[in-house]
């Protein structure tokens, strides 16, 4: 199994910047939580803080191009199903929402969480440059949730943590809180510089019939204690160990 901080298959490299108006055209925008939602406001409760007029339109047109293209691997009626969070890539550091902006970043990333019942169970990022170009899209992270709310696993974030529990998860910890993380990773690799693709339908089929495997992480994240991984289809245990922690 491949590591998903080792992997790059699916973080697709966008650097035909013409490409993105014709798909906000076609798919029209949305904030992350409510797909009626038209406010510059998210739907999660916070907005962009700078007094830079240019900063904030950048914000808001960078923001309506990662949820069109994160509708069109999720599907539009489900992208309420997601909330939002982003933050600002520079030379030297990370902002995040709750900061103030003064200057124009490199990055915008944005990140989408599937909530079901009140919890979140996984994530995948949409990311684009200071002109507006993306530099990748996580459609395989993005698949694994939409096949989830399709209903197409026989483990769910509940049945994981059960499992966990026979293997040695203590779901009861009050030095660490058992957790369930849905991931899917795909066995792919790829040179980022040889692979540059502007089609994100035909990105979509290819990974859809790629080998890509869903799994949860169950664990309690604290030293000497148990994590593994459960294959959402399979229900098969492995890499099931405990933490040393080396100081």
């Amino acid at each position: 199994m491949i590591n998903k901080s080792e992997m790059g298959w699916w973080k697709f490299l966008f650097k035909q910047g013409n490409t993105l108006p014709l798909l906000m055209l076609l798919f029209g925008f949305t904030g992350c939580s409510n797909s009626k939602s038209k406010s510059e406001v998210t739907t999660d409760g916070f907005q962009i803080k700078t007094a830079n007029p240019n900063l904030r339109n950048s914000f808001r047109q960078a923001k309506l191009i990662s949820d069109s293209l994160a509708r069109i691997v999720i599907a539009p009626e489900k992208l309420g199903n997601f909330y939002c969070r982003y933050h600002f890539e520079y030379y030297d550091e990370q902002r995040y929402e709750n900061d103030s902006i003064n200057k124009m970043p490199l990055n915008y990333d944005f990140t989408y969480y599937l909530l079901t019942e009140g919890d979140t169970i996984g994530r995948a990022t949409v990311s684009l440059d200071n002109t507006l170009c993306l530099n990748y899209i996580d459609v395989d992270d993005f698949i694994g949730l939409r096949y989830i709310l399709d209903g197409k696993f026989s483990v769910d974030k509940r049945k994981a943590l059960s499992i966990g529990k026979q293997f040695g998860v203590d779901l009861n910890s009050t030095r660490a809180r058992a957790t369930a993380e849905f991931v899917t990773s795909s066995v792919r690799r790829y040179d980022d510089e040889h692979m540059v693709l502007n089609d994100i339908p035909a990105l979509i089929r290819l990974a859809e019939k790629d080998d890509l495997t869903f799994y949860w992480v169950v664990e309690n994240h604290c030293n000497g204690c148990m994590t593994l991984k459960i294959n959402a289809e399979t229900k098969v245990v492995y890499d099931n160990h405990r933490y040393m922690f080396v100081y």
